[in-house]
């Protein structure tokens, strides 16, 4: 399971590379299946959730190291693992949400 020193210690390669949360194992207690990093070749650190939907796999952003941990990136993976299994595809959900924002506007 990744935490702040394992993720520290990881160094950009020439190429991008994936990193999974469950690298010990998909039995690692307390890691979310699909959540992974991403290490670029300028040392950023993106947080993502891969999952299958309809037959189709599909990623999802959940943020950048350090602004979001560890902790903060597998309660998102889990809301959307939740999101899948009552139906709901996370990404539309997310395209919905920003398209009522860029309707609304900005917040008053």
């Amino acid at each position: 399971m990744l935490d702040k020193e394992t993720i520290d210690a990881l160094v950009p390669r020439a190429k991008p590379y994936k990193v999974y949360d469950t690298a010990n194992g998909p039995d690692t207690p307390g890691a979310i299946r699909g959540l992974h990093l991403i290490v670029t070749p300028q040392n950023n650190k993106w947080w993502r959730v891969k999952y299958r939907l309809k037959g189709k796999e599909k990623q999802l952003s959940v943020g950048v190291w350090p602004t979001v941990t560890c902790s903060q990136a597998r309660l998102a993976a889990q809301h959307i693992r939740k999101q899948i299994l009552c139906g709901y595809d996370p990404s539309a959900e997310r395209k919905r949400q920003q398209e009522q924002d860029d309707l609304t506007g900005p917040p008053k």
